[in-house]
């Protein structure tokens, strides 16, 4: 590992320290650099929430709330139960207390992160939760930046389960 850790966050300050890396690298005239990590930068953006949970009586279900450093001061969550359709996640965005805080390209890519979600629980029976947090909304993306999926195995059943609405 390197004895000094270089954060890059534009490309003009790899420039800048390509010049360093190289010369603390070299010996005689043989250049010997280890292994790096190199990985873009998250946008700064607006943290939200987003997690699934196993409802006893209706089954799965999906939240959006505050998320990040905001989420232990802010449990104030929108919920609908899955299957996510399209119209029911952009009135689940627009009825969160995140929507004033949003343009309409973010609100359009958080509402892709929760149909993406709710679709990988209805496809994979064995996940029984999700908890995505941070899940940092630029001007047009969202990305997880922590996610923990809790699964389970699948136990089989005689006739289909019914949900309660």
């Amino acid at each position: 590992a390197a004895k000094t850790p270089y954060t890059i966050v534009r490309a003009t300050q790899f420039y800048e320290f390509v010049g360093a890396i190289a010369q603390s690298a070299t010996d005689g005239q043989t250049v010997r650099l280890s292994p790096a990590l190199v990985q873009p930068m998250v946008e700064p953006g607006v943290d939200v929430a987003i997690a699934v949970d196993d409802h006893p009586e209706v089954g799965p279900v999906i939240s959006l709330r505050p998320g990040g450093a905001n989420a232990a001061l802010d449990q104030d969550a929108e919920v609908r139960v899955l299957p996510l359709g399209v119209e029911e996640a952009a009135r689940m965005v627009a009825g969160s207390r995140l929507a004033p805080y949003l343009e309409a390209p973010a609100r359009a890519a958080v509402c892709e992160m929760l149909l993406r979600i709710g679709a990988l629980v209805e496809a994979v029976p064995e996940v029984v939760g999700i908890q995505a947090n941070p899940v940092i909304v630029g001007t047009d993306r969202a990305v997880a930046i922590d996610l923990q999926v809790q699964v389970a195995p699948v136990v089989a059943e005689t006739a289909p389960p019914l949900r309660r609405v």
